[in-house]
């Protein structure tokens, strides 16, 4: 679920939200590959703003989520799950009440597919 759509769910029930982050070069670079791909060009916006802007709208879904207790969240990073998929796997399971294979779940991570990784 993309996080802007947090906003819209109803107020009136528990939630439980798993926040994987990615660095934001990265996800940059992701859109910029994918825009490359569709033959598209972006919005003409140097990589550094698009970061900023980016960050803004994470630091305000944060405090959304921060001051309604009906949600609870577990953050954990995109590089976290790519790099120790069965802690992360078992962290996501304990968060969301220890009912999920985990060893199903650390399996389906494929490195392969971390692309446009941030050399940094």
């Amino acid at each position: 679920m993309v996080h802007r759509l947090l906003y819209e769910l109803p107020l009136d029930r528990d939630y439980r939200v798993v926040f994987v982050r990615r660095l934001l070069e990265e996800v940059v670079a992701s859109q910029q590959v994918m825009l490359a791909r569709q033959g598209k060009a972006g919005g003409g916006l140097p990589a550094a703003k698009l970061i900023q802007l980016f960050q803004g709208e994470l630091d305000r879904i944060a405090a959304w989520l921060d001051a309604r207790p009906n949600f609870l969240v577990l953050d954990i990073t995109y590089h976290q799950i790519l790099t120790s998929p069965r802690e992360s796997a078992h962290r996501i399971n304990e968060f969301l009440g220890g009912v999920l294979d985990v060893e199903s779940m650390a399996a389906a991570v494929d490195p392969a597919l971390y692309r446009n990784r941030h050399q940094g």
